[in-house]
């Protein structure tokens, strides 16, 4: 089955950075009756619970369930630029900014008003996607 760009992608800043997998704050888990939570509050911190908010707008202690997947962090753009550097391609990197955008060296821009990867423009997704797919 064929990557998507947001998979590629996902996977080199994971590679580059496994923080992002991390069981802390913000990190998203998918649970089979209560997909997606979030959890909210740090592992075994004696004055909070370890807890999640789910969909429904609950808080539930994450030792109270089971089967659940580690889906990490939304990916941004430090994410990005962090993993471009760490594979020798910071020269894409323009760092141009305009517009409430910062520009890659060919124009491709990342909307810094929606710093998550999954609401960057589809040519953004893929221009990323292209550039960690190439061999050094």
């Amino acid at each position: 089955m064929k990557q998507t760009n947001l998979e590629i992608i996902r996977q080199a800043c994971i590679k580059a950075n496994p923080e992002i997998m991390e069981l802390k704050f913000g990190c998203i888990l998918e649970y089979p009756d209560d997909s997606p939570i979030i959890f909210v509050s740090p592992e075994n911190e004696e004055d909070h619970m370890t807890g999640l908010y789910t969909k429904n707008n609950t808080i539930t202690k994450i030792e109270d369930l089971v089967d659940y997947k580690i889906v990490g962090r939304p990916i941004r753009l430090s994410d990005i630029i962090f993993t471009l550097y760490k594979n020798k391609k910071a020269q894409y990197f323009g760092g141009m900014l305009d517009n409430n955008s910062i520009y890659f060296a060919n124009r491709i821009s990342w909307d810094l008003l929606h710093d998550d990867l999954n609401l960057q423009s589809e040519p953004t997704k893929k221009f990323i996607a292209n550039l960690l797919k190439k061999k050094k």
